[in-house]
Formats: C-alpha cells, sequence, structure tokens
C-alpha cells in the first residue's frame, strides 16, 4: 500500500484541473500500465491480472 501513496492524483470532484493533476495522472498511467506488462511477462492469468490491477487502483484511490 505504502508504494502506492505516490499514485494519489490529490484531486477531489469539481475542482480545477491543474497541470500537477495532469503530472500526476499521467505518472499513476505509467505505473499501472507498467504493472500489467509485468505481470503479463510472468505469465500471471488474464483474470488474475485484471484482478490484482483493480486492487491496485482502488486501494490507490482510498488514500
Amino acid at each position: 500500500m505504502v508504494d502506492l501513496q505516490p499514485m494519489s492524483l490529490g484531486y477531489e470532484e469539481g475542482q480545477d484541473v491543474t497541470q500537477e493533476v495532469l503530472k500526476r495522472a499521467e505518472k499513476a498511467h505509467q505505473y499501472f500500465h507498467n504493472k500489467y506488462l509485468e505481470l503479463v511477462a510472468s505469465g500471471v492469468e488474464k483474470e488474475l491480472r485484471g484482478l490484482l490491477i483493480f486492487h491496485d487502483s482502488f486501494s490507490c484511490t482510498r488514500t
């Protein structure tokens, strides 16, 4: 969970989208994309990959 802290966007609904929020969104996208590619390369089943990514992204949005 600690490694997901930097993925927090620091954004709340209704707030203006700033360049900083956009940078954080791109960073989060790259992090999860790379994590997905690692799971693919390691041979993890497709259904399990989806569950792992969902778990990480849900945990990230709750911080």
